[in-house]
């Protein structure tokens, strides 16, 4: 009985499998759709459907929803186009080695879609502030506030160094598989084809893109330009000036 039932599996198209994968997705049946993208991706592993499949797979796994996420960052009390919104996303329960897997493979996807342009980008935002507040939050309140011990070295023996940390989040390598210059970009694309002109200046390589872009869309990327700009900030005092490194990192998340 088994061996026939896995015939009938086997002799399905990539095609068929990949609409059952996306039903399971659309039903958040991230098991199912786990076993049927993963064998796809271990026959087809360049496939962009199978990839894609499985790293909304892992998103959702890991605990990342969409419209949580621009909830966070678009609904409630602003700024929207500063750091501290960023900082928000602190507060979604998520699982940071299923969602740094999810980036990987999204990352992989030669012709990604708007959505996912945005939902890597986003997943990276969740990690970046999740491992600042993991380093700096020493009185273990989930929050960067005057409460916090922080020095040069805070916390160095379980998390990166400073010029680890800053040049991975920055320049890369870093571990999730993106850059806040990445995340940048993706937003950009992501966002791009709707509300006014606007033309934006990225935060590291310095490239002029113009596109459209709602109000609201437009903050959450300037908001991304922003933590960028306070990091390296940040980087400009470290070694030399504890109060003001202090200072600049309290700052990111705008608490008391």
């Amino acid at each position: 009985m088994f061996e026939a039932v896995d015939t009938t599996l086997q002799t399905k198209s990539a095609d068929e499998r990949i609409a059952e994968g996306e039903i399971a997705l659309d039903k958040a049946d991230y098991l199912k759709a786990e076993e049927i993208f993963s064998k796809l991706q271990r026959e087809y592993p360049n496939d962009n459907d199978a990839l894609r499949g499985l790293g909304d797979t892992f998103a959702g796994m890991g605990g990342f929803n969409l419209f949580s996420a621009l909830n966070v960052l678009q609904d409630g009390s602003g700024p929207y186009d500063r750091t501290n919104v960023i900082f928000k996303l602190n507060t979604l329960p998520i699982q940071e080695e299923t969602l740094k897997r999810a980036i990987s493979l999204l990352s992989t996807d030669i012709f990604p879609s708007q959505a996912d342009r945005i939902t890597r980008a986003l997943i990276n935002l969740e990690l970046v502030a999740r491992l600042l507040v993991a380093k700096y939050d020493t009185n273990h309140n989930h929050k960067i506030d005057n409460y916090d011990e922080i020095e040069f070295s805070t916390n160095d023996q379980t998390t990166p160094d400073w010029s680890t940390l800053r040049k991975d989040i920055l320049y890369g390598p870093a571990s999730s598989g993106m850059t806040l210059e990445q995340s940048f970009m993706d937003l950009f694309y992501g966002f791009n084809g709707k509300g006014a002109s606007w033309t934006f200046i990225t935060p590291i390589t310095k490239q002029t893109i113009t596109g459209q872009f709602t109000e609201i869309n437009k903050a959450t990327i300037l908001a991304v330009g922003d933590l960028t700009q306070e990091l390296r900030k940040a980087d400009s005092y470290y070694g030399i000036d504890l109060a003001s490194f202090s200072t600049v990192l309290r700052n990111l998340d705008g608490a008391d």
